[in-house]
């Protein structure tokens, strides 16, 4: 039985039920691989169901504010994200009068899609024989076909993508690339793949070898760096002191506590001391509350969070209206106790 056949019967006896498969909805299709992106399907299914029952046409996605889509995205990280969803749905509503680009070529005009995204796309709502290859597919293929060139590298996706078309159901290409990212998903996994349940396994050269912990291949190590943070809550018995950073950085956008970010780790508090006298008159006490760490691709976030009561007739945000502010995750699961005394 060919690899094609036998990936693909595996695949119809053990697919996920999901609600984008559930037709060939272009929208909902996009919105399942842009929120999937970098997230697990069980952390963003709830994500997708709040996105489609409350945006279920692309229209209402773009007549929203950019401000409540980040509300909605809230904890999902990588904002950027959410900002191009919405950039998009307004492009496929103002220069494609609310119709979906229905080809890969033509889905690549859109922010934030790039070529795994309109591929998955084109191939699963079109039918448009294209190869997905994301991070599963990439480990499936250099392990089937022991491929040893590096796939950070633009030669080794590559390399991958021309496996991939090679191997595809042409007929039936948006089952196919689905089958081999759930594959990967489900059996293929990085460090403890199911290779005795694994329908290909006497196809995959590298089970052969037993190589198969060596695969893929990556010549770059993601450096991580470290960054330390110190959030300071401002507060009164009306609110707290709640902004909203600039357009630069991971949060952009986002509301934050006044903060103080650093490199290298703070040696005394005269930072904390600084922040508090640009928002209150009253030189009270600065109270250490807690710390956190929180890791993203490339960074180690050090956070301490401190509070300091200030006068009450400075200018804070109320805690109603704070509830309706996209913040970090971090900044949520402080706010969230806060939050949830104060009902």
């Amino acid at each position: 039985m060919s690899l094609n056949i036998l990936i693909q019967k595996w695949y119809k006896d053990n697919l996920r039920a999901l609600p984008w498969r559930e037709n060939k909805n272009p929208y909902s299709i996009w919105l399942s691989e842009i929120i999937l992106q970098q997230t697990q399907v069980v952390q963003g299914l709830p994500y997708y169901e709040k996105f489609i029952k409350k945006y279920p046409e692309v229209e209402c996605l773009a007549n929203a504010k950019e401000e409540e889509v980040l509300k909605l995205w809230q904890g999902l990280g990588y904002y950027s994200r959410a900002r191009n969803l919405h950039y998009a749905a307004k492009q496929i509503v103002d220069q494609y009068t609310g119709i979906f680009p229905n080809n890969y070529k033509e889905l690549l005009n859109l922010k934030g899609v790039g070529d795994y995204t309109a591929s998955a796309i084109a191939s699963i709502a079109f039918g448009e024989a294209v190869p997905t290859v994301d991070g599963n597919v990439l480990r499936v293929i250099s392990r089937v076909f022991d491929v040893d060139t590096p796939v950070d590298t633009n030669k080794g996706k590559n390399e991958i993508k021309n496996l991939m078309f090679e191997i595809l159901d042409k007929n039936n290409p948006g089952d196919f690339n689905q089958a081999v990212m759930e594959l990967g998903a489900k059996i293929c996994k990085p460090k403890n793949p199911d290779c005795i349940a694994c329908p290909i396994q006497v196809k995959c050269l590298a089970y052969d070898k037993q190589n198969f912990l060596e695969r893929p291949v990556k010549s770059k190590k993601v450096k991580v760096e470290s960054l330390f943070i110190d959030f300071l809550y401002l507060y009164n018995s009306k609110g707290f002191v709640l902004q909203q950073r600039d357009d630069k950085g991971i949060w952009k956008k986002l509301f934050e506590l006044p903060s103080s970010f650093s490199k290298i780790d703070f040696f005394d508090f005269k930072h904390l001391e600084n922040i508090r006298n640009l928002y209150s008159k009253l030189d009270n006490e600065i109270f250490y509350v807690k710390s956190v760490k929180h890791k993203l691709t490339h960074r180690n976030l050090n956070i301490r969070f401190f509070n300091c009561a200030i006068e009450e007739d400075a200018h804070v945000s109320s805690f109603k209206l704070a509830k309706t502010k996209a913040v970090p995750k971090p900044i949520e699961d402080f706010m969230a106790k806060l939050l949830t005394r104060r009902g």
